[in-house]
């Protein structure tokens, strides 16, 4: 029976995978979401010194 227990822990294993996965793939989506609104706010600041350079 020793290979039955061997079959649970593989599939136990397999099945904590896609849990891991997501919550990968969700730590990556934040890092991206806080890349994209730096760069929002960089190209925000950099209009309004053009807007005011254009202005004077």
């Amino acid at each position: 029976m020793k290979w039955l227990t061997d079959l649970e822990k593989i599939l136990i294993e397999i099945g904590k995978s896609p849990e891991k996965k997501f919550i990968n793939e969700q730590e990556k989506q934040q890092e991206w979401e806080k890349v994209l609104i730096e760069d929002e706010k960089r190209l925000d600041d950099w209009m309004q010194k053009i807007e005011k350079w254009f202005e004077s």
